[in-house]
């Protein structure tokens, strides 16, 4: 419900958090549910500067970075709702998002490229908003 009924929703990942954070973004695109793909971190903290109450971003990143607080902390402040899906531990100094899933989905290997639960649970998100029985925002 969360992001259904967001005014504007944003979708950030880049490098290889980039591949679920695009298919998100084709596929919500695709049953006209309307969202933004953010795959640069200046432009994410640029965006974090102007969002208002009603904005939802969901971060999708192997790490959580230091660099991740003051943006998260922004949108925060501009009363924006955070979502962060992380491969890795998030620290207690970082858990500024509303809600923050960890994945523990490294990449060590050609055997084990990481990235797996996070497009599961990207699946499953793409489900659970495509469903018609659930109104939208108009």
């Amino acid at each position: 419900q969360l992001i259904r009924q967001a005014e504007s929703f944003y979708i950030y990942g880049r490098n290889l958090s980039a591949v679920p954070a695009g298919y998100m973004y084709d596929m919500l695109m695709s049953v006209d549910m309307p969202c933004i793909l953010i795959d640069w971190m200046d432009a994410l903290s640029a965006i974090s500067e102007s969002a208002r109450e009603g904005t939802v971003l969901l971060m999708i990143t192997d790490h959580a970075h230091k660099e991740y607080g003051p943006i998260i902390r922004s949108f925060k402040n501009h009363g924006a709702r955070v979502i962060w899906l992380c491969g890795s531990e998030v620290d207690s100094d970082l858990r500024l998002a509303d809600i923050v899933i960890q994945t523990d989905d490294q990449a060590d290997s050609h055997h084990s490229p990481g990235k797996i639960s996070a497009l599961l649970i990207v699946q499953i998100l793409i489900e659970l908003l495509s469903r018609k029985d659930t109104p939208v925002r108009q």
